[in-house]
């Protein structure tokens, strides 16, 4: 997989105004103008994007514009836009084109702050899409290492007009002799591919000595704490094996017995839960059959109370119909007792009552015999309900006895048992550990108590970390770009280890006029993405030239400080060639050759309300 990532587009917004933008391509991206229009403010604001702790500049244009936004494209298509406030602190990042932000498009904060191994701080994130992240780099002869920040390699990246003249070598970056040693190790790094994680870093003898004296005051406590252990437990070092072996067979049987025991107990536990089941199913019956009886006893005791009505209704109907006519009336005496008011039904119609009440008398027996049969039923029912639930309650007692007073205790004994050949093995595989780790902790004790003598420190002369070889091969990448730019009586390019920097044709680069220092820090930084791009080494995928033919056409140029008109056509024409995986944008104030102008992203700033796009920033 291509390292690295591209820049798609820089947006700046401002409340109730037209947001200030430009879109780049893959391959070369030229952005020209005159002075004030906003190119070198664009540069800036890409680095301040990408974690310069260097406030914006405030321009005249850009009064009210607050927040920027980068979209940026890894080489396997994944889109990131990353969104800065212009005064600075934290960043924010999407995972989605700048065009699709939205309120409720998720994000989250970038710190601003390198801080190696965090996921969730810029550098590291920025370094991931490069394949950087982790790299080490040297710091000094002491041979200090510290894992490198994006802000070591925007410095490579981003060439502003002020750095790209400069006298010091483009290897030493920041130009503060303090970072000499680490910027020497990233060039090497990039190069080569192999960073400096594999240093150690040398220490002060009295470093080592309180170090050595620490060891051992360490290694002396352990040595006693295991001692310790292992006279106090009586560990027999020579039998200690065939006892390791002896109760793993004990825990293997006792493991058998607690299982077979187990099994009985969820049996008995199953037999416990069916009785008791059992037991709440018959009770649950004879519930119902307890109240049909009190039900059906109240119906016994209404039946009755119907016959002996129906006995008494029969018994005067009889008597009524029999008593002599000569006969005084039962009830009031009277002589006649077929003319008086008792006498309100004839001898037919009692006797009509009489036969009734006989008919619903047998009724009423019938019931009352129905009856009868269904409460002897149920009170069998309810004698036998009452044994079975006895029983059950015996069975399920039984089975809680024999759960609570046997198996249980069977459990719980040979648990304890297995748990005490556990931790007894635990102890004596501990112990053996032990054993080999105090017989290496002497050791270890009786080397540093012996080797009294220190090393003498080493330390890495970066300027010879490169090989040969592949020095040489960037020097002919180097030389390749100079050529391709029809740079003057080109001949050789070779690297001056002290200076760290390149000798052109014999000369030293960093002694030639500004216009040469310019094109020749452009090619270096050109050649260094090539190289990077053809050896597959790890690096990012772009790169930012402010000024590169900064004195082209210029009046009164000293002498050896002019870039020729062929030169400059050879400079846009070989980076209007190069392929997508690389991209170049270059900010300059001359225009570039009309014969490329089709075949590259050319952005043109007129600095004039009437004609084209006046600068970075719209007019009000």
């Amino acid at each position: 997989m291509i390292s690295g990532f591209r820049l798609n587009k820089l947006l700046m917004t401002k409340k109730d105004a037209a947001p200030a933008s430009i879109d780049l391509k893959p391959g070369l991206n030229v952005i020209t103008g005159p002075s004030d229009t906003g190119k070198s403010f664009i540069a800036e604001c890409i680095n301040f994007v990408l974690g310069s702790s260097k406030e914006l500049r405030e321009i005249s244009q850009g009064a009210g514009y607050s927040q920027a936004f980068l979209e940026i494209e890894t080489f396997d298509g994944r889109i990131y836009t990353l969104e800065r406030s212009k005064i600075g602190g934290d960043i924010k990042l999407y995972n989605v084109p700048q065009n699709d932000i939205t309120a409720y498009i998720p994000s989250r904060i970038l710190a601003e702050k390198h801080s190696p191994g965090n996921p969730n701080c810029l550098s590291v994130f920025l370094l991931t899409l490069c394949q950087l992240e982790g790299k080490r780099l040297l710091l000094n002869v002491r041979n200090e290492t510290r894992e490198t920040s994006f802000r070591d390699m925007v410095r490579l990246l981003l060439i502003e007009e002020d750095q790209i003249i400069k006298k010091e070598s483009p290897i030493w970056s920041s130009g503060q002799r303090t970072e000499r040693t680490m910027e020497s190790s990233l060039f090497r790094t990039l190069i080569t591919g192999v960073d400096f994680s594999g240093l150690i870093a040398n220490k002060k003898p009295v470093v080592i000595k309180a170090e050595r004296e620490g060891k051992l005051g360490l290694l002396s406590d352990m040595i006693l704490k295991h001692e310790t252990f292992l006279a106090t437990n009586s560990i027999d070092s020579q039998s200690l094996e065939g006892q390791i072996s002896h109760i793993d067979e004990e825990i293997n049987q006792k493991t058998k017995l607690l299982s077979v025991s187990q099994s009985l107990l969820i049996e008995k536990e199953k037999e416990r839960n069916q009785a008791w089941n059992e037991v709440r199913k018959l009770e649950s019956r004879l519930i119902v059959v307890i109240g049909l009886l009190k039900r059906f006893d109240l119906l016994e005791k209404q039946y009755k109370s119907d016959m002996s009505r129906l006995e008494a209704t029969i018994e005067a109907s009889h008597l009524i119909i029999n008593i002599p006519e000569q006969e005084n009336c039962p009830l009031c005496g009277s002589s006649s007792r077929l003319d008086h008011e008792h006498m309100v039904l004839d001898n037919a119609e009692i006797a009509a009552i009489t036969d009734a009440s006989l008919v619903e008398k047998k009724k009423i027996e019938r019931l009352l015999s129905e009856l009868f049969q269904t409460v002897k039923e149920l009170e069998i029912e309810k004698q036998q309900l009452d044994e079975a639930i006895l029983s059950r309650r015996s069975i399920f007692k039984n089975v809680i006895d024999n759960i609570k007073d046997i198996l249980e205790p069977n459990v719980t004994l040979e648990a304890g048992e297995l748990n005490k050949l556990i931790n007894q093995r635990t102890i004596w595989e501990k112990s053996k550990s032990l054993l080999e780790q105090l017989k290496e902790l002497k050791e270890q004790k009786k080397y540093l108590e012996s080797n009294v003598r220190q090393k003498k420190n080493t330390s890495v002369d970066v300027s010879k970390a490169v090989d040969i070889d592949e020095i040489k091969q960037f020097c002919l990448m180097y030389k390749e770009v100079l050529t391709d730019w029809n740079y003057p009586e080109i001949s050789t390019v070779t690297f001056s280890e002290k200076l760290q920097d390149f000798v052109i044709s014999g000369k030293n680069r960093g002694s030639q006029g500004k216009g040469y220092r310019a094109i020749t820090h452009a090619a270096f930084t050109v050649a260094l993405l090539k190289f990077c791009r053809e050896k597959t080494l790890p690096y990012s995928g772009f790169i930012a030239l402010d000024s590169p033919l900064v004195t082209y056409r210029k009046p009164d140029v000293p002498t050896g400080e002019a870039i020729s008109e062929d030169m400059k056509v050879a400079f846009y024409n070989n980076l209007a060639t190069i392929d997508s995986t690389m991209q170049v944008v270059v900010f300059e104030n001359e225009e570039p050759p009309t014969g490329i102008i089709d075949n590259i992203n050319y952005i043109h700033f007129t600095k004039s309300p009437d004609v084209g796009r006046y600068g970075f920033f719209p007019l009000s």
